[in-house]
């Protein structure tokens, strides 16, 4: 079992195109996880370990205006984890955080 939590904060220039607003920037998140083993078979020896995890990557996102006060909204996301978690078992990994990341997101918004 693998959990984390973790939060960050990031920095971005935009376009105030009233068209399509978009901006991009980096991103920089902390957090920390912890695993727990739980073997199916009772000659696995079980462990837990928990840690610091840290991400970098840059953001990106566009607002496409579907009317006066309605806004869809595209984002995308890559970046590298560059301290993570390996959890492993009988000296082979079982699940961790690690290595690139993408992510992509769609979301409708609302101005008042």
């Amino acid at each position: 079992q693998l959990e984390s939590a973790a939060a960050g904060v990031s920095v971005a220039i935009g376009s105030a195109n009233a068209a399509m607003p978009s901006a991009i920037g980096a991103r920089i998140e902390m957090g920390w996880a912890w695993a727990t083993g739980r073997p199916f078979d009772p000659a696995t020896r079980a462990a837990s370990l928990s840690g610091f995890t840290l991400v970098a990557s840059l953001r990106g996102s566009i607002r496409l205006a579907l009317g006066e006060r309605w806004w869809m909204r595209f984002d995308a996301e890559a970046g590298y984890v560059l301290a993570g978690l390996d959890a492993r078992a009988d000296d082979r990994r079982a699940t961790g955080i690690g290595g690139p990341m993408l992510g992509l997101g769609l979301g409708l918004t609302v101005n008042p």
